[in-house]
């Protein structure tokens, strides 16, 4: 409200009327219902379903012509086409004439000259014929058969390095040493010992540690790897051998079996059970030799399994045994009638038994053997005891005897007395 300076609340559904007073601006009168509308010809360009778009044919060959005549292009009289300005010679060539803002045909064979103004740019000056070329040394770089690549030298063996800060092809004079490796001195140069890295070209073998290498690697000093792969070898020519000795070490005869020579010949293995055989190919226990075994010291062993037989006392003295139930002591009557019949003592097996059996079980061996120590001793005490009763009835029949010695005496005597 205008008079009062204020905004108040009202009702003004029609809106206010607004005149389009711009001529030329493209939009009809402005209706308060509908806003502006955009004015089209219609004929070039329309409206369709709200959108604007160009009229079908709307732009024709007269129009083209008119608008793109003077600027190079042109309409085919033939086809109504547009076309780049026709020419009427040979070699014309389409200029732009800044007089008269218009783009001509003309004649411009050589071009215009262009001169190279730049210093140490590497190109030649222009040539109308040819453009430009690379400027190189001839020495170090050179084209052939227009490539552009590094020139090589004619002295083989020679390297590309800088003298004077120039680039040239110079012998490698530093190392000296043929085979030598190279590596960098930290200093920008190159250096090289053939004490610690030599290459034999002749021998085709490597040296690490030595200038002398007698092998295909050769390594002075002690090697650490992380891993190392062999290959298998024989017995003749063990994988794992010595300088010295090429015949005698460790070779892999079979899929997880280890193999020891010594001249040639296998002394030991481990099959992939982790058993030991010493002259033996196959091993059936844990260790297995084949042949003799000595022992300096004493023999030791962990096996709690091992019977012990207390239970040959326990059923002597107890008559059972919680031991060895089985178990029975026999007479030495018993023993000698077994004896005879079967040539072993009881218990014990026969030789024909063991050589059936391909082996000889120590740790059973030692407690038969305590087996019948043990019963041995039993007999003896009896067999003691026996002879101290024996003892003291011959001590009784001996006093007996002189008693009666001493009755013939007196009996004698008095017969004596008599007689006289």
């Amino acid at each position: 409200n205008n008079a009062t300076t204020t905004w108040e609340l009202g009702t003004d559904l029609t809106g206010s009327a607004v005149v389009d007073a711009g001529a030329n601006d493209g939009l009809t009168t402005f209706d308060a219902a509908t806003g502006y509308d955009l004015n089209v010809d219609g004929t070039t360009i329309e409206l369709n379903a709200d959108a604007l778009q160009i009229a079908d044919d709307g732009v024709d060959a007269t129009k083209i012509n008119v608008d793109v005549a003077g600027n190079g292009l042109n309409q085919n009289a033939a086809t109504g086409a547009l076309e780049i300005i026709p020419g009427n010679t040979a070699n014309q060539i389409l200029k732009w004439n800044n007089a008269t803002t218009t783009w001509e045909l003309g004649t411009d064979l050589t071009g215009s000259a262009v001169v190279d103004a730049g210093a140490n740019d590497g190109l030649t000056t222009f040539d109308a014929a040819t453009g430009y070329d690379l400027n190189v040394d001839g020495t170090t770089i050179e084209i052939v058969a227009d490539e552009l690549r590094v020139k090589g030298s004619a002295t083989d063996g020679q390297v590309l390095t800088t003298l004077g800060g120039v680039a040239t092809w110079e012998n490698l004079t530093n190392p000296a040493n043929t085979g030598a490796i190279l590596f960098s001195d930290g200093n920008g140069g190159i250096d090289e010992n053939i004490a610690q890295l030599f290459w034999n070209n002749t021998t085709l073998r490597f040296g690490v540690g030595t200038a002398n290498p007698d092998s295909k690697l050769h390594v002075f000093g002690q090697i650490r790897a992380s891993t190392m792969a062999n290959g298998s070898g024989t017995e003749s020519l063990p994988a794992y051998r010595f300088q010295d000795d090429l015949n005698t070490g460790m070779w892999l005869d079979g899929s997880s079996e280890l193999a020891f020579s010594t001249a040639s010949s296998e002394a030991m293995r481990i099959d992939a059970n982790g058993d030991v055989g010493i002259g033996v190919t196959n091993p059936l226990a844990n260790l297995h030799v084949d042949g003799a075994v000595r022992a300096d010291g004493g023999f030791l062993s962990a096996d709690t399994t091992i019977d012990i037989p207390d239970y040959v006392f326990q059923k002597y003295f107890k008559g059972t045994s919680s031991l060895n139930e089985g178990y029975r002591f026999k007479s030495l009557d018993e023993i000698e009638q077994f004896v005879k019949q079967n040539h072993h003592l009881p218990g014990v097996q026969s030789a024909q038994e063991i050589k059936a059996q391909g082996f000889w079980n120590l740790g059973e061996a030692s407690r038969i053997n305590l087996e019948k120590i043990e019963e041995l001793f039993l007999h003896t005490i009896e067999q003691e005891k026996k002879i101290e009763t024996l003892q003291e009835e011959n001590q009784a029949l001996s006093k007996e005897l002189d008693a009666l010695k001493k009755q013939v005496k007196a009996i004698q005597h008095l017969l004596a007395k008599e007689n006289e």
